[in-house]
């Protein structure tokens, strides 16, 4: 029996953690709060830019409710040509 099909009977190492690919070992755990202080101070800036008028919301919003569209209709136009184009040369669904 090769060992491709052979059930492992004990983990090697812990799935969990991360390992260093230059095989330095572990990796430090990642700091979910290192970019909150700038992350706050770009969400004032917008804040006070669009309070005082230097950022036109009304023309921003439709601007970027755009391009959302847009993306989301070519993902979904996307896949209705890969359906048609299987509709048509007749393949097996997978």
């Amino acid at each position: 029996m090769s060992s491709a099909i052979t059930p492992a009977t004990r983990l090697e190492h812990d799935p969990r953690a991360r390992i260093d690919r230059r095989g330095l070992g572990p990796l430090p755990a990642p700091c979910a709060h290192r970019g909150r202080g700038r992350l706050a101070a770009f969400v004032l800036l917008g804040l006070l830019l669009w309070l005082t008028g230097g950022i036109d919301p009304h023309r921003q919003f439709f601007l970027s409710y755009l391009v959302a569209y847009n993306y989301w209709l070519g993902g979904a136009l996307g896949c209705l040509v890969f359906l048609m184009l299987q509709y048509v040369t007749g393949a097996p669904g997978v």
